[in-house]
């Protein structure tokens, strides 16, 4: 699927947004505007991938698990949004290679560092692969939170509900500038700056809301949503 039907999809879920409740996009203008770029995001919910690929200001690509090609809702919009397949049990290398092909194309290209969703709302410990991958490929991070995705679909919903959504974009994190202090020196560096701006991000971003905002019942089997990503 090429740029028009990407184009297409945003048009098509940007009116899907607006009926659920409106999407905000706080400092686009913060996001490079060429080359590549690892959007680094919190991840609290399966909308997420689907509302950064819909509002960003570039266009932008991302891995998913397999099995979310298959999943009623998802499946059709991050096949429009340019995501690529990779299996969670196969070898790592091959996500790695796969991410990397795609920064070398120029591409910004999203990776939620903490792994999985969230199963609080909020920002759990952040793996330390983005560091590798971004000083391995010379590709700024670019801190964003989104937040709205968890109040609409956690991890123990089975449907997503109506909600107004923000998404805030951090200043870039530039490795490059850390590569002086020793590979592994920078890396560390890159998740340790990521892991700050982040949680300025979530504190904004949570400013004025409630702690917990919706009282939830105990997870369920998540039928038919699919498998943890």
């Amino acid at each position: 699927m090429g740029a028009g039907f990407y184009a297409f999809s945003r048009v098509f879920l940007k009116k899907v947004f607006w009926l659920a409740g409106g999407v905000e996009v706080i400092g686009a203008e913060k996001m490079p505007k060429d080359g590549p770029v690892i959007v680094a995001s919190n991840h609290a919910s399966f909308l997420d991938p689907i509302l950064l690929g819909t509002y960003l200001p570039r266009m932008v690509s991302f891995m998913a698990r397999r099995n979310l090609f298959d999943h009623w809702l998802v499946g059709p919009a991050i096949r429009g949004l340019f995501a690529f397949p990779i299996d969670r049990d196969g070898d790592p290398r091959e996500a790695l290679r796969a991410f990397g092909q795609r920064l070398g194309e120029g591409w910004p290209v999203i990776m939620f560092p903490e792994g999985t969703r969230t199963r609080t709302g909020k920002l759990a410990e952040l793996k330390t692969g983005v560091g590798m991958i971004s000083t391995r490929n010379h590709a700024p991070v670019l801190p964003v939170y989104v937040w709205g995705s968890y109040q609409s679909w956690p991890r123990n919903a089975k449907f997503p509900r109506r909600q107004h959504f923000r998404i805030h974009l951090g200043d870039p994190i530039y490795p490059d500038s850390f590569l002086a202090e020793g590979k592994k020196q920078a890396q560390e560096k890159v998740v340790g700056t990521l892991d700050e701006r982040l949680h300025l991000l979530e504190e904004t971003a949570w400013r004025g809301e409630e702690p917990v905002p919706l009282a939830l019942p105990e997870p369920t089997p998540e039928l038919p949503a699919p498998a943890e990503e």
